[in-house]
């Protein structure tokens, strides 16, 4: 074999070579993405938020640009935790129109075990935080009612909000046992 056809092949080799291994290096990058924690892992799994979030405005900026649904509430109301067991179809729609599911407990720091507990015990997928004071506050503020025995403004549990796809909120919405109603108020946001 001549110089010229040695160094021809050696030169394809290199390049297959190359190839095999740049090939390699973004399968392996692909591969890391893929396995990255992202939103959408939350729709079937449970996310507790760590961070210190002093304002709703800052947790609405976590989920810009998706349909949010929210649920205000706390261990210590029965009615907050009689709702979950209709959950199910909420987490399916939920999960098949790309909807985050967004849960904000009123419990104190010392009932962060408690919280936790129900929330793993009756399978809430979606993100979990539990309001600090300035949160609870800033909460409160938003979306504060009028009690029906004083008129005295407070934060009634359970409150369900939904954020559509550019922040704004959506008030009243009924309550998941009235699940009809919360998917055809989220349909209305897909048009």
């Amino acid at each position: 074999m001549d110089n010229y056809n040695f160094l021809k092949i050696n030169l394809i080799s290199k390049r297959i070579t190359f190839f095999l291994i740049s090939f390699i290096f973004v399968m392996q990058i692909c591969t890391a993405q893929a396995n990255k924690p992202t939103i959408s892992d939350a729709e079937e799994s449970v996310v507790f938020i760590k961070d210190n979030i002093s304002s709703f405005d800052s947790l609405k900026q976590m989920f810009r640009e998706r349909v949010v649904y929210v649920d205000i509430w706390a261990t210590w109301c029965a009615p907050c935790r009689r709702e979950f067991k209709y959950k199910q179809p909420l987490q399916e729609y939920a999960k098949a129109n790309n909807i985050v599911l967004l849960y904000i407990s009123g419990d104190k720091p010392k009932d962060e075990p408690k919280w936790k507990e129900i929330v793993l015990k009756n399978k809430l997928s979606g993100y979990h935080i539990r309001m600090n004071d300035k949160l609870k506050a800033d909460i409160k503020q938003k979306f504060a009612r009028p009690l029906k025995s004083s008129g005295e403004l407070a934060l009634i549990y359970p409150t369900y909000i939904i954020l559509d796809k550019f922040g704004n909120i959506l008030e009243n919405i009924p309550k998941p046992s009235n699940y009809v109603e919360v998917l055809r108020e989220l349909e209305k946001l897909d048009k």
